[in-house]
């Protein structure tokens, strides 16, 4: 016991116990745990590549798919999504196929008429939201590429290339118009113009590295980084952005220093570029689960609280205006993003004590709040957003940040404790493993797994809610949204799961609707900007809602034969759902079975219906409340694991009586979400 508690207290500083290192069969060991919740990816090819346990889109890893198989009595699913795994398409690799062979060739740049289109784009749309450059310096290297003599290639010539890569990702159709009426040489798609860009910059990444070393080359590798996240390939954004990292440090970004000669303008533009490159970093490090390239305990350079003249200013309230600037509360939700990964799935942090990861959930869930309630309420997650339209861009990334974090925390503390005490029941109903001990085993635990599980349910809500408002592609303001593919995709599929577990449920024609509506945004919004995304969304995700709609379909002629418990399962609601749900989301609900028919033979994309959201103002999730009182005061939920329940008994059963149905004891052992944490599953697509 003392051993147990020394190793605690050293996991809890981030110390590694040597003991515990040495004897990993007394508990579980970082090397057990990393088994168990993360993967190494291989493909037929023998390409590998590493998805740790904070990823949120895992449900494709083996685990996945053989509960999946199990709870479908099917293989077919699992056998379509191991296809699709063999398919060239979910690698890198196949990113670059007839678009770049890797030389170090440069392409010619278009005419400067063209150009000056494609650099607006950019500074009106990304430079906006990651004000990266100041719009002079933008100009500045516009004008010396196209003066009479312009200097040679190099990091400035990098810069204005990656500028204009990026301005090509985000061009409307006007822009498109435009670029052929000034040039007409400017025939090829933007696709394929934006990669030309990206090779002009690339080809200069010896200079960028080796021989100039200057903050143009940490601006320049974090919009490289930012163009190849844009593409979904989360290997180049990853290592380009851990770069940036690394020459950041070098150029000691990551510090406050005056009085070194620098003037207060390259001061804050120095912190200004860092904090940009410290967001999109720790954004990536969370969503492939890999660590951050990043020392949060070194960096000694605090948010600039002072707007620059590049950054978009929100303007709200209905009587008494405030200013908003998002970019300061996007690098204060990234620090919290951090300590999620830091405190909750870093390899110390797995051999921590139960009580000891509760109360880093605790804390990190008191933080993730204490961030929203700086946010003015037109614009605060959990409510709806109220500004101008061509404000909402950030807005609703900044929704989407809240609600991937908090799935982020809380998904831990639902469901890491309770699956590993599961499979040890399953294995063995008289006992627990000593690898494997359970919330039960700890008295003092505040853990709330259905609460928990809830908040997490209704985070994908509210995720879908934005996406299908959003993610139309209609609104030039939105289109940078397209490039946020990884929170619809991640909540659509714990839609899945949880329609999976709970087919009979009240809400489940609603979830099946809106699974739909984001279904047909996503198919639409990537139909002709990534192909092999299309290839995913049209493949994977429309047999994965076809495959909802028939199980829910099955499970109620099942049930119509114990017609009380299919009546009674209807209408239950449980108390923690009902607490996350607001009413305007219940009647969105309402709405979306009307437009939508989960038995339908139609297409998955002929779900959209013009008066989805037929109300003045848009709803964009659920007020999840107040969560506090839940962690300070644990008897208001029971650990109810069930160490003789059998789950296999469940599937085959169905349960007739829904009273005599545990189902936080269910969850526990039978677990969707859990998958949700771990696995190999490519977020490329």
């Amino acid at each position: 016991m003392e051993a147990l508690l020394q190793s605690g207290l050293a996991a809890k500083a981030g110390i590694p116990d040597v003991q515990a290192m040495a004897m990993p069969a007394q508990q579980p060991s970082p090397g057990s745990v990393e088994k168990e919740m993360a993967n190494l990816v291989i493909n037929a090819a023998g390409e590998q590549k590493y998805i740790g346990p904070s990823s949120g889109l895992s449900l494709f890893s083996p685990r996945g798919l053989a509960w999946m198989s199990r709870k479908l009595r099917s293989n077919g699913m699992a056998n379509t999504v191991t296809k699709f795994q063999q398919n060239g398409a979910m690698w890198p690799s196949f990113r670059f196929e007839g678009r770049w062979d890797g030389s170090l060739k440069r392409s010619e740049l278009p005419s400067k008429e063209a150009a000056v289109y494609l650099v607006d784009r950019y500074l009106k749309t990304f430079n906006r939201v990651y004000p990266l450059f100041r719009r002079d310096a933008v100009w500045d290297l516009l004008e010396r590429q196209y003066g009479g003599s312009p200097p040679p290639a190099g990091p400035a010539f990098a810069a204005l290339n990656a500028v204009l890569a990026i301005g090509c990702c985000l061009a409307t159709d006007a822009v498109r118009a435009n670029l052929q009426r000034v040039d007409p040489s400017c025939t090829e798609s933007l696709g394929d113009m934006s990669w030309k860009f990206f090779q002009n910059a690339y080809s200069m990444f010896f200079s960028i590295l080796f021989v100039q070393f200057d903050l143009l080359a940490v601006q320049t590798l974090v919009a490289m980084a930012f163009f190849q996240s844009s593409t979904l390939n989360p290997e180049g954004a990853f290592l380009l952005i851990g770069t940036a990292a690394r020459v950041s440090t070098s150029l000691g970004l990551h510090r406050n220093l005056e009085g070194f000669g620098l003037p207060q303008s390259e001061i804050e533009q120095r912190q200004r570029v860092f904090w940009i490159m410290y967001a999109v970093e720790k954004d990536l490090s969370i969503r492939i689960g890999r660590p951050s390239a990043i020392d949060d305990c070194d960096v000694g350079v605090s948010i600039l609280s002072r707007p620059c003249d590049e950054e978009i200013a929100i303007s709200v309230g209905s009587r008494e205006r405030v200013t908003f600037h998002p970019f300061q509360s996007m690098c204060a939700l990234a620090v919290i993003q951090g300590r999620v990964y830091r405190e909750l799935y870093a390899a110390n942090a797995r051999v921590s004590t139960t009580v000891e990861r509760l109360e880093s959930i605790s804390k990190l869930d008191a933080e993730l709040q204490g961030w929203m309630e700086q946010i003015p309420l037109e614009v605060m997650p959990e409510h709806p957003i109220q500004c101008d339209a061509e404000d909402q861009f950030p807005i609703v990334i900044l929704h989407f940040g809240y609600y991937h974090c908090l799935t982020g925390i809380h998904r831990v503390n639902a469901h890491h404790e309770l699956w590993v005490a599961g499979d040890a029941a399953a294995e063995d109903s008289q006992k627990s493993s000593p690898d494997s001990p359970s919330l039960a085993d700890h008295p003092h635990s505040t853990a709330r797994p259905e609460s928990s599980y809830k908040l997490c349910l209704a985070a994908a809500r509210s995720i879908l809610y934005l996406s299908s408002t959003y993610l139309d592609g209609n609104d030039p303001n939105h289109k940078l949204l397209w490039l946020a593919t990884y929170f619809p995709v991640s909540a659509f599929l714990a839609l899945f799961t949880h329609i999976l577990q709970y087919p009979l449920e009240a809400k489940v024609d609603s979830d099946l609707g809106l699974m739909g509506v984001a279904y047909d945004c996503l198919t639409k919004m990537v139909g002709s900007l990534e192909p092999s995304l299309f290839h995913f969304m049209g493949g994977i995700l429309g047999e994965t809602l076809k495959t909802a709609q028939q199980y829910v379909q099955d499970s109620r002629t099942r049930a119509a034969w114990t017609t009380p418990y299919y009546a009674n399962v209807g209408q239950t609601t449980s108390a923690a759902e009902s607490r996350v749900v607001p009413s305007h989301q219940n009647q969105l609900s309402s709405t979306q079975q009307s437009v939508y028919n989960p038995t339908a033979t139609n297409s998955p994309g002929d779900m959209l219906s013009s008066n989805l959201f037929s109300t003045n103002i848009l709803p964009m999730g659920p007020n999840l409340g107040n969560r506090t009182e839940s962690f300070t005061n644990p008897s208001a939920f029971q650990n109810s694991y069930q160490p003789n329940f059998d789950p296999e008994d469940f599937v085959t059963q169905f349960a007739p009586d829904p009273n005599q149905l545990d189902t936080q004891g269910m969850m526990s052992i039978d677990d969707p979400f859990l998958l949700l944490e771990y696995g190999d599953w490519d977020w490329t697509h």
